[in-house]
């Protein structure tokens, strides 16, 4: 399983358990997709980072030790049902597709343009040389 797979399938624990997850809990439930405990902790951060989950600290009682709980953000539920990360890619790669063809059309239209210019100015220079050999020879200008 690739990293993206990985990171949806974080995405699909989390739509699914909306009262959120403690730490152990995600460890317990996502340790057949991941390798180990310390990318439970980046998909985690990472997941935060990008605004699709939240998590608020809380203080065990019996103890005073403190833990924390992941919840799936608003953002988070919308990302998921519109593919989550594996479809943001696909539509990346699509929109860079497009650019590319923009770009191709822009730099065949520069060439065409630049081409048209340079004719415009050779006929100009040839018109500049026949009406200025006519001024000569016909109404004698220039001697």
């Amino acid at each position: 399983m690739d990293s993206i797979e990985k990171i949806d399938t974080f995405l699909n624990l989390f739509y699914d358990t909306p009262n959120g997850l403690q730490y152990d809990n995600v460890w317990q439930k996502m340790k057949h997709v991941v390798d180990a405990k310390f990318e439970v902790d980046q998909i985690l951060t990472k997941l935060e980072k990008d605004g699709y989950l939240f998590s608020k600290t809380f203080v065990y009682q019996i103890d005073k030790s403190e833990g924390k709980v992941w919840f799936l953000s608003f953002e988070g539920g919308l990302f998921k049902e519109s593919g989550g990360y594996k479809q943001k890619i696909i539509s990346d790669s699509a929109e860079n597709i497009r650019l590319e063809m923009i770009e191709t059309n822009q730099r065949v239209n520069q060439n065409v343009v630049t081409f048209l210019t340079i004719v415009l100015a050779v006929g100009a220079l040839i018109a500049a040389i026949y009406y200025a050999t006519e001024l000569y020879w016909k109404y004698h200008w220039f001697h």
